[in-house]
C-alpha cells in the first residue's frame, strides 16, 4: 500500500468515527459524561494508587459520594427552581404594569427625551411579554414532556455508574486503546494526546475551581443582600459559569426582575455592586490564575466559539463550546508546531 493510500484510508477512517459520533451523539451523552467525571477525578486516584488504594475502591467511594451529591442536590434544588419558575411566571403576569411604571418614571428622572424614553419602554414591554410567554412554554413543556425528562433522570443516574467501570479499567483501557494506533506513527500521535491531556485537563479542573468559587461567591452575596431566592440564584450561576457569559447575563436578569417584582425590597445599586465585583472577580483573577495561561484562549475565540457552536447545534453548541475551544487550540498548537518543522516552512531538505 502506498503512502498516499495510507493517508486516503486514514481519513476515510476518521471521518467514519466523526460521522458514526455524530449520529449517534444522543445516545453516548450518558458515556461521554460518566468519561468526563472519571477523568477529573483520574489524579486522586493515582495519588490513592500511590498508597496501595486499588483504583476499584477509590472508583467506588467516588461513585458513592457522587450519587449522595446527586441525591441532596435533587432534593433541594429541584423544588427550589420550580417555586422560582412559578414565581416568575405568576408575578410577571401581574406585575408587568408595575414594572413598565417604574421604568416610565426612572427614565423621566434621567430626563431622556420622550421619543427614546417610548423607545425603550416598548422595548422594555416586548421583552416582558417574551419572557412571559417563554416561561409559560417552558413550565408546560417540562410537566408534558415526559420523555425529555425521563432522558434526562437517565443521563444523571447512569453517568456516575460508567463512570465506576472508566475509572476501575482506566489503565487497560488506555493500554488496548494504545496499542491500536499504528506502531510508526504512535510516538507522535501520543505526544499530541497528552499535549491536547495537558491542555483539557486544565480547563476541566480550573473551570470546576471556578465554578464552586462563584457558587460561594454569588450564593452568599444574593442571599444577604436580601433577594428573594438569592442563594438558589446566586448557585445556579456558578454552577452554569462554565458557559462563558450566559449564565452572568441571565442571572442579572433574573435578579433585576426579582427584585422589581417585590417592589425593590432589595436595592438594585447593591445588586449591581454584587454583579459588578463578580464579574471582576471571575475574570480578573479566577479565569486568569485557574484557567488562563495554562490554555491560553482569548475571550474573542470564546466568544466566536458559542456563536458558532450555538448556530450549528444549539443548545449543546453552546453548552460544549469552551471545552471544544480549549481541545481545538491544543490541535492547532501542534499543527503549527509540526509546520515550523517541515521543510515547506524552512525551505530546505532534511
Amino acid at each position: 500500500m502506498t503512502k498516499f493510500e495510507t493517508r486516503c484510508l486514514s481519513i476515510c477512517f476518521l471521518l467514519s468515527v466523526t460521522a458514526i459520533f455524530y449520529w449517534s451523539f444522543g445516545a453516548l451523552i450518558p458515556f461521554i459524561v460518566g468519561f468526563v467525571w472519571a477523568y477529573l477525578w483520574r489524579p486522586l486516584i493515582l495519588k490513592a494508587q500511590n498508597h496501595n488504594i486499588s483504583p476499584g475502591i477509590s472508583a467506588f467511594c467516588i461513585t458513592f459520594f457522587t450519587y449522595c451529591i446527586l441525591g441532596t442536590t435533587c432534593i433541594v434544588l429541584i423544588p427550589s427552581v420550580k417555586h422560582l419558575l412559578i414565581f416568575l411566571f405568576q408575578n410577571l403576569s401581574v406585575g408587568k404594569e408595575e414594572i413598565l411604571s417604574m421604568i416610565s418614571s426612572t427614565l423621566k428622572k434621567m430626563h431622556i427625551p420622550s421619543q427614546n424614553g417610548y423607545w425603550i419602554e416598548r422595548t422594555l414591554e416586548d421583552g416582558l411579554s417574551i419572557t412571559t410567554t417563554k416561561l409559560k412554554e417552558i413550565m408546560f413543556y417540562v410537566l408534558q414532556s415526559g420523555w425529555t425528562v425521563a432522558k434526562v433522570l437517565t443521563i444523571i443516574a447512569m453517568a456516575p455508574f460508567l463512570s465506576f467501570y472508566i475509572m476501575k479499567d482506566w489503565g487497560a483501557f488506555i493500554k488496548a486503546l494504545t496499542t491500536c494506533i499504528p506502531i510508526p506513527y504512535r510516538k507522535e500521535v501520543l505526544k499530541g494526546i497528552e499535549s491536547i491531556h495537558l491542555t483539557f485537563s486544565a480547563y476541566l479542573r480550573g473551570q470546576a475551581l471556578v465554578c464552586i468559587s462563584l457558587c460561594g461567591y454569588y450564593g452568599i452575596a444574593l442571599k444577604y443582600s436580601g433577594l428573594q431566592f438569592g442563594w438558589l440564584i446566586g448557585v445556579l450561576i456558578g454552577v452554569f459559569s462554565f458557559i462563558p457569559y450566559v449564565s452572568v447575563f441571565l442571572g442579572i436578569c433574573v435578579s433585576f426582575l426579582i427584585a422589581l417584582l417585590t417592589s425593590a425590597s432589595v436595592s438594585l445599586k447593591i445588586l449591581g455592586v454584587i454583579f459588578v465585583l463578580g464579574y471582576g472577580l471571575e475574570a480578573l483573577f479566577l479565569t486568569p490564575f485557574l484557567i488562563g495561561k495554562r490554555i491560553g484562549v482569548h475571550p474573542i475565540i470564546v466568544l466566536l466559539a458559542i456563536f458558532s457552536l450555538g448556530h450549528s447545534i444549539g443548545f449543546v453548541g453552546v453548552l460544549l463550546s469552551a471545552p471544544l475551544t480549549a481541545i481545538v487550540v491544543a490541535f492547532l498548537r501542534l499543527i503549527r508546531e509540526y509546520y515550523l518543522k517541515s521543510t515547506l516552512y524552512q525551505g530546505r531538505e532534511r
